[in-house]
């Protein structure tokens, strides 16, 4: 058998292209070396954070990110309705807290960015702020309200999104792609199982991975790095709700799931794919939720844990295809991983069937890399 595609990678992205496609008809296989979702998407904080005005990687990502937000309610319905499972998507907004004149005034910069892009901020006083968030700390000034950030429990999706690709797709868990198999300039599959699997196309969405797989000359070899982040969880009594926004204070999240669970995270480390969990890194993350939420201190700690993202060069994703006829990417995606996987899905879809690369893609390629 021949499929159409395979897919190397059962992460966010992976998982999402494959659905896609699988739903237009395609036979699509996606190949992973551990369990569905359980790499960086399994250590995510589940938060759609698009940056408008002030994004360093250019208005080209931006806009990338912001057309992604906007896909994101219609995505979350449908990968509920076809799972039955529900994962949690919320669009409360995020709070992000001042204690000084100083960080006021650094706030009030991103508030007048975000104006300007009719995005609906607000400035919150510290009164204000106390009735929309009765647990955060009294020394808090004042904080910007900024409602583009949503946020989603990014495992129930993983799982959500595993069963719903399943009714229409092949997948192979604990199967580690031993090369992929290139021949006269085009790809012909990959090596898995001690077998070649014959594909028309494959797409490499193996995130922090991508880079390490064999059968990749150096000139397609996607340019991708493992960025470890550390997270950390504290149990809040059933029925209490200490937070009801997303919170955002010196780049770093709190969020409170539906099953009470606070996550605090994520710290960005360059340290290769080690995944230890660090003693200064779970300080840190405690003494900003702490000054953020004092009541944090008397509640029990629950799980804490590190996963790897994929990061590239100038920290935007890798999108299209390659050198190598069939060959396509996916992946590079950071920190947005899951903000970006609708988007990811229909550009790279659309690739996939049309041969043609959406402009909205074409300033992601592995192109960009070659000089």
């Amino acid at each position: 058998m021949i499929h159409d595609v395979a897919i190397v990678g059962g992460g966010i992205c992976g998982l999402s292209i494959g659905w896609k496609l699988a739903k237009r008809g395609l036979r699509v296989l996606i190949l992973e070396k551990g369990e569905a979702g359980h790499g960086a998407t399994w250590a995510a904080l589940g938060i759609l954070f698009p940056r408008v005005g002030d994004d360093p990687r250019g208005p080209a990502f931006t806009k990338l990110c912001v057309e992604s937000h906007r896909l994101w309610p219609t995505f979350a319905k449908e990968v509920e309705s076809e799972s039955g499972i529900e994962i949690d998507y919320g669009r409360e907004g995020t709070l992000l807290p001042a204690f000084e004149a100083r960080e006021e005034d650094q706030l009030r910069r991103q508030y007048a960015l975000l104006r300007k892009s009719r995005v609906g901020a607000k400035w919150v006083s510290g009164k204000e702020l106390r009735s929309l968030e009765p647990n955060m700390s009294y020394g808090v000034r004042s904080a910007l309200f900024n409602p583009l950030v949503h946020r989603v429990d990014n495992r129930k999706l993983a799982l959500a999104l595993k069963k719903a690709f399943l009714v229409v797709g092949d997948f192979r868990e604990k199967t580690s792609v031993a090369k992929i198999v290139i021949q006269g300039g085009r790809v012909i599959g990959v090596s898995a199982g001690g077998s070649t699997i014959r594909a028309h196309k494959v797409i490499i969405a193996a995130g922090a991975w991508s880079a390490g797989i064999p059968g990749l000359e150096e000139r397609i070899r996607p340019p991708v790095r493992p960025v470890k982040g550390q997270v950390i969880s504290v149990k809040v009594p059933e029925g209490r709700r200490l937070l009801s926004h997303v919170i955002h204070y010196a780049d770093t999240f709190l969020v409170q799931r539906r099953d009470g669970r606070l996550l605090i995270g994520a710290t960005v480390e360059e340290r290769g794919f080690d995944t230890k969990v660090t003693a200064g890194a779970i300080s840190k993350l405690l003494t900003v939720a702490l000054a953020v939420i004092p009541d944090i201190d008397t509640l029990p700690l629950g799980e804490a844990w590190a996963g790897t993202r994929p990061g590239s060069p100038d920290g935007a994703p890798i999108l299209g295809g390659t050198n190598v006829e069939g060959l396509v990417m996916a992946t590079g995606h950071f920190r947005n991983g899951i903000l970006l996987a609708p988007i990811t899905a229909d550009l790279v879809s659309e690739y996939v069937i049309s041969d043609k690369l959406p402009a909205l893609a074409q300033p992601f390629t592995m192109n960009r890399f070659s000089n």
